[in-house]
Formats: structure tokens, sequence, C-alpha cells
């Protein structure tokens, strides 16, 4: 998260799932501008987005390069899927 602090992000808040009843609220946070479009255009936007509360959140930093015996991780790319935090 340090990472993204000082730098432009792009938020968008949508829906998986046209049918209200069982879509998934999701937040998109993104590094780059070209992501955020992407994300427009593949999820729902509705108007009512006032007390948002998401069920997932995404964040896409693709310019964050992990150093594995630091991080944990195989290499300097990576996923992290976290459902208990919903992240």
């Amino acid at each position: 998260m340090a990472y993204l602090e000082n730098r432009d992000i792009y938020v968008f808040d949508g829906y998986a799932g046209a049918d209200e009843r069982f879509g998934i609220r999701v937040r998109f946070i993104n590094e780059m501008a070209v992501q955020n479009l992407f994300v427009h255009q593949l999820f729902i936007r509705r108007d009512d987005l006032k007390n948002f509360q998401p069920d997932f959140t995404v964040i896409a930093a693709p310019y964050f390069k992990a150093i594995p015996e630091v991080d944990g991780t195989n290499s300097e790319a990576f996923v992290i899927i976290n459902f208990e935090k919903r992240l």
C-alpha cells in the first residue's frame, strides 16, 4: 500500500452481474488509466454509489516489483488473493 501512496491512482466502483439480487459490488484501484478504462467497459456502472460498500476490492499495481527474498514470492510478479478480507 505504501507503494501507491504518492501516485496517481484510478478508482472504479461497479457491479459484476446484472441481477441486483445476485450481483457483486466491486471496487477497482488501478495504477494505470487504461486499466480503469477497461473495468469501466467490463463492469456495470450505476448511479447509486452514494453509500457504496464493495464486496470485493481489486488492487492492480503492475509497475510494483516484489523482492522475492523480502516478500516471500517466487518472482517479482505476483497475484495475492485474500478471501477473508475480500481483497
